[in-house]
């Protein structure tokens, strides 16, 4: 009975461990982003703002629109508060204020991300944008389940070249409650 106990205790414990190491491989893998599009919200930088960023950004080596991006999503957690509540979505009203919901902390994503781009000299390369989408899991359109216009939908965070390609996908909200620093995406074909 013991070694039975231990032996399911193990698997279990081996489960949790899998789990927590391959959390971003299995939250692509089941959750895909639909996008509808960019979402009209001002990304502009404020000058406090961008002394902000600068004080945060200067000790750091950050090599890559990846590291970037990573950077931008800690800065954004570390600045804002998530709520339900009414609140700003421009970049510039949402850092003053430090609260937001995913539209605020997109807007202040992408403009953190614009801003190191800028200052690194990469803003000719690479440019964020904010985009909004259904949240897909196995497929199905998660947004539907809830009768809340809160929840109709969900903004993101692309990173398109000097094409307009895009390359990859960030969600600030999901990095700042689980760590998972980049998205699947699709574009919406309807449903």
């Amino acid at each position: 009975m013991k070694r039975k106990f231990r032996n399911v205790a193990i698997g279990f414990a081996l489960f949790v461990v899998l789990i927590v190491l391959f959390k971003g491989v299995l939250f692509r893998w089941f959750v895909v982003y639909a996008s509808f599009g960019p979402r009209k919200v001002s990304v502009t930088a404020s000058a406090e703002m961008k002394a902000w960023i600068s004080a945060e950004t200067d000790r750091y080596a950050l090599d890559g629109e990846h590291d970037i991006l990573t950077e931008a999503q800690r800065l954004t957690a570390k600045r804002l508060q998530f709520t339900t509540g009414p609140c700003a979505a421009d970049a510039a009203t949402v850092f003053k204020e430090r609260k937001a919901n995913c539209i605020g902390y997109a807007a202040l994503c992408a403009a953190i991300g614009n801003t190191i781009f800028e200052m690194r000299g990469l803003d000719g390369q690479w440019e964020t944008h904010v985009e909004t989408a259904q949240l897909r899991v196995f497929g199905m359109n998660v947004n539907a389940w809830f009768a809340s216009p809160f929840l109709k939908d969900h903004d993101f965070v692309t990173i398109r070249d000097q094409h307009g390609n895009m390359h990859f996908a960030v969600d600030p909200t999901v990095f700042e409650y689980f760590g998972i620093t980049s998205v699947s995406y699709t574009i919406f074909s309807g449903d």
